[in-house]
C-alpha cells in the first residue's frame, strides 16, 4: 500500500512538472516563467524524494537535498532579478 502511494504522488508530480515546463514555455510574462522554473526546481526535489522512498537508495535524498539548497539560492536570485530587473 505504501508503495502504491508514493506511485501515485511520482505520477502526480510528474503531471505537476509538465504543467510547469509548459508556463516555462509558455508564459505570458517573464517573471511568471522564471516563477515557473524555480517552482519546477522544487517539484524535481520532491520526485527525487520519493524516488529515494522508493528505490530505498540515499542517492535520491543528497540529490534533493542539494537541489533544495539551489532551489532557495535561485528564489533569491530570481526575486531581485524582478524587483530590480538586473542580476549583480
Amino acid at each position: 500500500m505504501k508503495l502504491q502511494a508514493l506511485y501515485i504522488a511520482l505520477y502526480i508530480l510528474a503531471a505537476g512538472g509538465a504543467a510547469t515546463i509548459w508556463v516555462v514555455l509558455r508564459g505570458p510574462t517573464m517573471a511568471d516563467r522564471l516563477i515557473a522554473a524555480s517552482s519546477g526546481v522544487n517539484i524535481l526535489t520532491f520526485i527525487l524524494a520519493v524516488c529515494g522512498a522508493i528505490k530505498g537508495s540515499e542517492f535520491y535524498y543528497d540529490a534533493a537535498l542539494a537541489a533544495a539548497l539551489l532551489s532557495i539560492s535561485s528564489a533569491i536570485i530570481i526575486a531581485k532579478f524582478i524587483a530590480t530587473r538586473r542580476v549583480m
